[in-house]
């Protein structure tokens, strides 16, 4: 008889522990309906308010880098306004309305788009190619020169050391490269995070990269008509 009592016991118990929980869940899902509710009430200038406070208060709790590397598709450390887009809308919106939205970011680019893709990718890369060559061999020349009166060193040891001054300032002239190749006026090709990450995309970008940088390497090599290796 006792064990009888005590199961019943422990039934009552679970089943009270149970609406508890489920009352106090309640108590938590109508607490952020009617934060809605009255975040929805107010302008949008006291929405913007409400968000930077919140975001100041509390940017703790949000991994904005990880936000940050996420909408980044190309991970090139800079987000456009398509990145942007469309990681507001897939994360931030409601199914229906992202996936609507978004519907035409799961057709293929277009002809026009994978266009601007080689020429986005590309011309960046040929500075690169003729910076790195012009750096190497005019200052593998200059070492070869004027270091073997001191030093016994190769040919090839002052074209290595011409290849590390070359790397060093390669550095610090990225940024202005990019910069320069946006000032030539390439249009953004639009691309949405998923068009970004198609296989094709992706291939048309690299082999822009590789062909830009090889024309880049043998324009660099201009020095050797100037050079005398008598």
């Amino acid at each position: 008889m006792r064990v009888i009592k005590a199961y019943f016991g422990q039934v009552r118990q679970g089943h009270r522990i149970r609406k508890a929980t489920s009352v106090m869940q309640k108590r938590k899902k109508d607490n952020v309906t009617k934060v809605v509710n009255d975040f929805e009430a107010l302008s949008i200038s006291d929405k913007e308010v409400v968000i930077t406070r919140v975001l100041a208060n509390h940017k703790k709790d949000f991994n904005l880098e990880k936000h940050f590397a996420d909408a980044d598709v190309n991970q090139d450390g800079k987000l456009t306004a398509v990145e942007f887009h469309s990681y507001i809308t897939s994360q931030f919106l409601p199914k229906t309305l992202s996936s609507s939205i978004g519907h035409s970011s799961m057709e293929p680019p277009t002809a026009h788009q994978l266009r601007l893709v080689m020429l986005a990718s590309g011309i960046p890369f040929i500075g690169f190619g003729v910076v790195d060559n012009l750096i190497m061999l005019t200052a593998g020349d200059f070492l070869e020169t004027n270091i073997r009166l001191m030093l016994p060193i190769s040919l090839v040891a002052a074209v290595g050391l011409g290849n590390c001054v070359a790397d060093v300032a390669g550095l610090s002239l990225g940024g202005v490269i990019e910069s320069f190749a946006r000032k030539l006026g390439i249009q953004d090709p639009q691309l949405s995070s998923t068009q970004a990450r198609m296989p094709h995309v992706r291939a048309v970008s690299y082999f822009s990269q590789a062909i830009g940088i090889s024309f880049g390497c043998l324009v660099g090599m201009f020095p050797l008509l100037f050079m005398d290796f008598d």
